[in-house]
This record gives C-alpha cells, sequence and structure tokens, in this order.
C-alpha cells in the first residue's frame, strides 16, 4: 500500500473530511486495479462501524390500512341524527384516502420499469452509466429522472446481470430484491437470481456487501469475486465458492448450463424463462439428472436437447409442456 495512503486517511475521505489535494491523490490510487480490493475493504469496514437508519415501509402502509379501519370504526357511533359529523367524517376519510393513494402512486411517478417478455433478453444503460441485462420475465425497476445523491437504487424481480459504473463520488449502487435482502456495492460486475423467494448473487468481479433485515436487526455478509451467496425466505445467507462464476449468466448468450441438475428445475427454468407450464409424468421423473451445455433459441430447443439427452418424449400445447417416457 502507498505509504501515503493510510487507513485512517480513507476513513477520512469517507467521511467527506479529506482536503482536495488528498481526494485526488486518493482517486489516483483507488483507480488502479491493485488497490482496488483494498478500497473496497475499508469503505466495507468504515460503513459497517456506522449503522444506518432502516426505512419501515411496511409500517407505514400498515399504519395508513390501520387508519382507514379506525374511521370506518368511529362510523357506527356518529349519531344518525348529526348530518354535519356525518359530512365531517367523509371529507376526513377522503382527506386519508387522497394522502393514502398518493403515497401509494408515488412509487409509479418516480419510478419507470424496463422489461422483458418470456424468452426474451435486453440491455439497458441507466443515467449513471452502468449496464444492466435482464433475463427473460423480469422487471427492473429505475428512477424516472435521475439518480439521488446518497444512493443509486433500484428493485429488481427476475434475474439480471450488473455492471456497475464506479463514480467519483463513490455513491453506492443498491439492488433491492423485496427479500429483505439489499445488494451494495459501488464498482463491480455481478448476477442477481431474484423469483420464488429466492435470491442468489454471484459475484463476478469487485466487492458487494449483502444487508439482510429482520425487523430491527440488520445484517451484513461481504463477498468476495468468485462466491455466491443464497437466501431463501426465511433464512440465513448461504456463501460457497464457485469456480466459474460467469456460467450464471449464459443466458446472455442464450446457453444453459447444467451440472446434476435435476429435471425438476430443468422445468422451473422453462417456466420462468418463457411462460410455459410444464408437467413431468410420471412424478418420479423429476428426480432425473442431466449435466452439459446447450445453445437453445427458445424453449423448443431447450426442450427437444434434453429430451435427447434423457431419452425421453414431450408434447406441447398452447402454453403448457409435458414430459412423460417413450
Amino acid at each position: 500500500m502507498d505509504s501515503a495512503i493510510s487507513k485512517q486517511l480513507l476513513f477520512d475521505h469517507f467521511a467527506g473530511q479529506a482536503t482536495a489535494m488528498q481526494r485526488r491523490m486518493i482517486d489516483e490510487w483507488a483507480t488502479k486495479p491493485e488497490n482496488e480490493e483494498l478500497f473496497y475493504k475499508y469503505l466495507e469496514e468504515w460503513e459497517a462501524s456506522r449503522p444506518q437508519y432502516l426505512t419501515d415501509t411496511a409500517s407505514a402502509q400498515l399504519h395508513f390500512h390501520n387508519s382507514i379501519e379506525n374511521l370506518t370504526t368511529e362510523e357506527k357511533t356518529v349519531p344518525k341524527k348529526s348530518p354535519w359529523l356525518r359530512s365531517w367524517f367523509w371529507l376526513a376519510a377522503s382527506l386519508v384516502l387522497i394522502a393514502g393513494l398518493a403515497y401509494l402512486m408515488e412509487e409509479d411517478i418516480r419510478y419507470r420499469h424496463l422489461s422483458t417478455n418470456p424468452g426474451e433478453i435486453n440491455h439497458w444503460t441507466l443515467a449513471d452509466g452502468s449496464m444492466v441485462t435482464l433475463n427473460a420475465n423480469s422487471i427492473l425497476r429505475v428512477p424516472r429522472w435521475d439518480f439521488g445523491v446518497d444512493t443509486r437504487t433500484v428493485y429488481l424481480q427476475g434475474e439480471a446481470e450488473f455492471k456497475v459504473a464506479h463514480l467519483p463520488n463513490h455513491q453506492k449502487f443498491v439492488v433491492k430484491t423485496g427479500n429483505h435482502l439489499d445488494i451494495v456495492v459501488l464498482g463491480t460486475e455481478f448476477t442477481v437470481y431474484n423469483r420464488h423467494k429466492k435470491t442468489q448473487v454471484i459475484l463476478n468481479k469487485g466487492s458487494v456487501r449483502l444487508e439482510r433485515s429482520n425487523g430491527k436487526i440488520k445484517r451484513s455478509v461481504v463477498m468476495s469475486p468468485g462466491e455466491m451467496a443464497t437466501v431463501q425466505k426465511p433464512g440465513a445467507v448461504i456463501q460457497k465458492s464457485t469456480p466459474r462464476p460467469t456460467v450464471y449468466a449464459a443466458w446472455k448468450e442464450s446457453r444453459y448450463e447444467f451440472d446434476q441438475t435435476p429435471l425438476a428445475e430443468v422445468a422451473q427454468t422453462l417456466e420462468e424463462q418463457y411462460g410455459y407450464d410444464v408437467a413431468i409424468s410420471p412424478a418420479g421423473l423429476s428426480a432425473l439428472t442431466i449435466s452439459g451445455s446447450f445453445k437453445a433459441k427458445n424453449a423448443t430447443d431447450l426442450l427437444e436437447s434434453i429430451a435427447q439427452v434423457l431419452e425421453l418424449k414431450y408434447s406441447i400445447e398452447d402454453k403448457k409442456m409435458t414430459i412423460t417416457t417413450p
């Protein structure tokens, strides 16, 4: 480590207390690949020592709904011969309802939706220069105009690969999954799978911090390149190393990688990415496993390859696939 760049100097920088000359020196030092990992390490350590306030949106919504119920209950106690009181009640209820609707609609006004159809893969460059690739049947909610001052926050349902641009002000990029898990990064490459109450993060490059919240309790896990973390609700974060992290984004090339993968999981992939209802009969076939790399332009191509390898037959009717024995 450059003797001029100390841990304390970096901490002062993160806290906004470094001089202009020190900031320039740190920026030049941080752009060198050999210093990137240490920079992220000290940033994670600095942020971990400063817990942040968690916004409890769910409680706010519950409070709104309780307000409506309480007003409805109060209506029963209003004397029938008091039209003024009844008018006041309806006026108050209308104001609360309007305020509640405005709160709920605010998200739709502030954010736009990037989405893909079944079997479709698409790419976008965000306002900060970060690049995202969405797998089929996925939605990414991003700010309609621009990112905020403190963080760059997006919301993912489905599967995506992110290449996050590292900004000069070290602004964090946050992917919210809706599974009580936030993925916090500065500049890195990673893939996120977020379907059916299961979230999986595969880190290709850089550093990622996973923030898992359970009520008022907040826990953090730091990932290194080549690691995969899985969270199933409810449950803890399970980390393990993976020798080929890029395999988990093979779908970008319309390629599917299987390694002793049960047929039941292959069927789930067909349902998630192509919108089919897949039936396996008899049920015992679900435990059959398959390995290999398969190139497929559509669901029929993939199913045809799987059926040939496992010596099975299949039929397709509308949006339903059936896999059976010969």
